[in-house]
């Protein structure tokens, strides 16, 4: 991964344990202006980096949970496999008596 800001910093960021052939785009970005935060930044853009999924999911509204707003950390499970995730976006449907809601969660696949 390489990162260069319009003040002159160059960053480059490998994963530990590989040898730095995969190569994610090039970032820049005017407020990275010091090497520890090009280093930072391109933590940032290899963590996100593998497989991931958008998956929706469709669920009551219960009294322990309430209403899944985005930003939180979801598991789920999956067939035989457990999952974490973050939400995304979150629909409330009411039609009473029921209150139903759909997220969509970011996870890795």
């Amino acid at each position: 991964f390489f990162f260069f800001s319009a003040g002159g910093v160059l960053g480059q960021v490998t994963r530990e344990g590989t040898d730095g052939a995969l190569i994610a785009p090039m970032v820049t970005d005017p407020l990275i202006t010091h090497a520890d935060a090009a280093r930072q930044r391109g933590i940032s853009v290899l963590a996100t980096s593998g497989r991931q999924a958008m998956v929706n999911l469709q669920l009551p509204v219960l009294a322990s949970t309430g209403i899944i707003t985005p930003g939180k950390m979801v598991r789920y499970v999956d067939g035989a496999t457990s999952r974490v995730g973050i939400t995304r976006s979150v629909q409330v449907d009411v039609r009473m008596p029921e209150i139903s809601q759909q997220i969509e969660v970011e996870t890795y696949a």
